[in-house]
């Protein structure tokens, strides 16, 4: 890019040196030179780093639109603004609102920037529709299951079913704590919600009737702290281990 003087958009808070190579114009003869000397790795990145900034905030009016609003809230609020990291990290700054936090440390996105290992435990958020009638059934099985996963710190039981509430000691006993929680409106939407109970960065989130082992439970948590920043899971509702793989 070849133009001195000229105010590139977004600059306030786009770090155009990560996704383009800028030169003096007065120096055109040593353009072609400068150009042919960069390694493949780095043009690979600043290709990677343009496509993110073209999908974060230029390729529709409405992101340009939101850009702009979002880059003025950080001018007026400046004491919670977000930091050049969120900007020019995916998932992009438009995601990471500081209204939540504008510490990195809070955000999964950033763990491997910062060299930051996610907490090896997770809570499992049990959401149930049935009311209880016997130990047999799947969610008591589940419910053992998942407790007895080395990484388990909490069972959160959502109860969104029109009986009452069971009584403590209809749940079979587990070495972990059973936290049951009644629905406020009885949708399934409510197992999303941010429950002060939630110790864990790591939630699992399981229906009534689903079937798994401890040993899967354990490998999907294994698998989510090498990718933090990712939803995690299995791809059908009774999933089985294959050991011959």
């Amino acid at each position: 890019m070849l133009s001195n003087g000229w105010e590139l958009p977004f600059s306030e808070i786009i770090d155009w040196n990560t996704a383009a190579v800028i030169g003096d114009e007065r120096l055109l003869l040593q353009i072609p030179s400068t150009v042919r000397s960069i390694h493949q790795d780095k043009i690979l990145s600043l290709r990677q780093q343009t496509q993110f900034l073209w999908e974060a905030y230029f390729n529709s009016v409405e992101k340009i639109v939101l850009t702009t609003l979002e880059i003025i809230q950080d001018r007026v609020l400046e004491h919670s603004s977000r930091s050049s990291m969120m900007w020019n990290s995916l998932p992009g700054g438009l995601f990471a609102l500081p209204q939540y936090s504008t510490s990195l440390r809070d955000f999964p996105f950033y763990y491997a920037k910062l060299g930051i290992k996610p907490y090896p435990k997770f809570t499992a958020i049990i959401h149930v529709v049935t009311p209880l009638v016997s130990l047999s059934q799947p969610v008591m099985k589940l419910l053992v299951s998942v407790a007895r996963s080395q990484y388990c710190a909490q069972v959160i039981i959502l109860w969104n079913c029109d009986k009452a509430l069971p009584a403590k000691h209809r749940w079979p006993a587990t070495s972990v704590p059973v936290v049951v929680i009644e629905g406020e409106n009885k949708v399934i939407n409510s197992r999303f919600l941010p429950y002060d109970t939630i110790p864990t960065e790591a939630v699992l989130s399981l229906d009534e009737d689903t079937v798994l082992s401890t040993t899967e439970v354990d490998f999907a948590l294994t698998v989510w702290q090498s990718f933090p920043d990712r939803i995690v899971g299995y791809p059908a509702r009774s999933h089985f281990w294959d050991s011959n793989k």
